[in-house]
């Protein structure tokens, strides 16, 4: 309506989607992706409004149908209660074992039907619990988490 964008949120903090400076514009069927400033915001209960700069008509708005909106986000930027990481902070972060050894860097984070799974790069098809016990200590502003998981006990393939 009128340059508005009808959004749905899934976020826990719905408060923090209008401090947000720009957002990305995403076709889940191509995977193009669109940068965004929004011009005005409106939040309600369940959803929110997105005007967006330069899009003033309902025919601008309408190329981005079924597009998702998304925001990015930087590693430790979001709000967390205690210790809580996010699955997208994990990406990219170097795994060491408790004496500074470092066994890689993870590559993918899967969601395991137990707990979450972290693949890491100098062990192919090798994973490691993402679970207190095996990943007792992470360091998000360092980009490394320290991890017992017994990898070496693993004969290569």
């Amino acid at each position: 309506m009128r340059g508005w964008a009808k959004c749905e949120y899934t976020t826990d903090h719905p408060e923090l989607l209008a401090t947000r400076q720009r957002y990305l514009l995403l076709d889940p069927a191509s995977c193009e992706c669109l940068l965004v400033e929004p011009a005005a915001f409106k939040l309600h209960p369940s959803l929110f409004y997105l005007q967006i700069q330069g899009c003033d008509s309902r025919e601008t708005m309408q190329r981005w149908a079924g597009w998702d909106l998304v925001y990015p986000a930087r590693r430790g930027e979001l709000p967390r209660d205690g210790d809580e990481v996010y699955c997208f902070e994990l990406q990219g972060m170097e795994a060491r074992r408790p004496d500074g050894a470092v066994l890689g860097t993870v590559t993918e984070v899967l969601q395991g039907a137990a707990h979450t799974l972290l693949a890491i790069t100098g062990h192919p098809s090798r994973l490691i619990p993402f679970t207190r016990q095996f990943v007792p200590e992470v360091h998000l502003e360092e980009g490394y988490f320290v991890s017992t998981y017994p990898l070496d006990d693993v004969e290569e393939e």
